[in-house]
């Protein structure tokens, strides 16, 4: 017998809807069950076991406003508040409203939701409002079957494996750039390198590097557009940092993120210093290409004096 066929058994033979399986493994439609009405325990204990037998269930044609799609959610236990998109008055629901103006990026590839999180989502209950004529499905895959499709030999291979879904890089990235901004506060180091900055300067040194006018005699003195480039560019990354930081906590770190125009200013906010920081380097490489010898102090951070 089947894991799915044998936890199927426990499902009460008079419960209150119908089964109809659409997959070998996976998937299968409850009929017969209006979830804006209120729900026996015996019959959410059937529900919640043909959930578990066929993994994803279907019930059409239901009719629920948000209060009842959260009140039904409730039933399967506490429920979480999604760390990336808290939205209104019901900050357990994520509308996912995707369209040729807001369209679908990380999400439109096979994923597990919140596996980093140390307790990852047991269940998720989508609610359909509009779809498109053509496309638009939400494609499930079993897991379960995909294991037991392989070679025992693989198997073997893969068996006491693990993985750690986490944000280390990103903290050892924050860490290291904690460290260089505090290094070059304390140190003076920015003091020196970087101030005084004068805007007409900096826009002077900025045309005449447009016009290929601007003289690089000395590679250890920064001249004003690139005191100005450095300096926009340590601004951008921290607040790329603290945007990232609310999109990744906005529950945690409402306050700053209301600072940003709340969840929607700190994705902008987010994304322009992501373009910012890609201009900065753009304009290196254009520097490169345009004075070669500027090229080995930036790799190898030796400063070379024109005698």
């Amino acid at each position: 017998m089947s894991e799915r066929a044998a936890i199927a058994e426990i499902i009460p033979a008079a419960a209150p809807f119908e089964i109809e399986p659409i997959e070998p493994t996976i998937g299968a439609e409850i009929r017969g069950l209006d979830l804006a009405q209120p729900m026996a325990g015996e019959t959410f204990r059937a529900l919640e076991a043909a959930l578990v037998a066929h993994k994803v269930i279907y019930l059409r044609g239901q009719n629920l406003s948000t209060a009842q799609h959260v009140a039904f959610g409730r039933m399967f236990g506490e429920l979480e508040v999604h760390p990336f998109r808290p939205e209104g008055a019901f900050p357990e629901i994520m509308v996912l409203d995707n369209h040729k103006d807001n369209l679908v990026l990380s999400t439109d590839v096979w994923h597990s939701d919140t596996t980093f999180r140390e307790c990852p989502t047991k269940y998720s209950i989508l609610r359909c409002l509009k779809i498109p004529r053509v496309g638009g499905d939400t494609l499930w895959a079993d897991m379960c079957a995909a294991y037991d499709g392989l070679s025992d030999a693989l198997k073997r291979h893969i068996d006491g494996l693990f993985a750690v879904h986490d944000f280390k890089n990103f903290r050892v990235l924050f860490g290291n750039g904690a460290a260089y901004l505090a290094y070059g506060i304390l140190s003076g180091h920015f003091r020196r390198k970087l101030l005084p900055l004068a805007p007409r300067a900096a826009l002077r040194d900025a045309l005449d590097a447009l016009c290929l006018r601007l003289k690089h005699d000395d590679l250890s003195i920064y001249n004003a557009a690139q005191r100005a480039a450095y300096l926009g560019a340590m601004v951008l990354i921290v607040l790329l940092v603290l945007s990232g930081l609310v999109l990744w906590k906005p529950v945690q770190l409402q306050g700053l993120g209301l600072l940003m125009g709340d969840y929607e200013g700190a994705r902008y906010l987010h994304f322009f210093c992501m373009a910012g920081i890609v201009l900065f380097v753009v304009a290196h490489v254009l520097m490169v290409a345009l004075v070669p010898r500027t090229f080995p102090p930036m790799i190898t951070g030796k400063l070379r004096r024109s005698l």
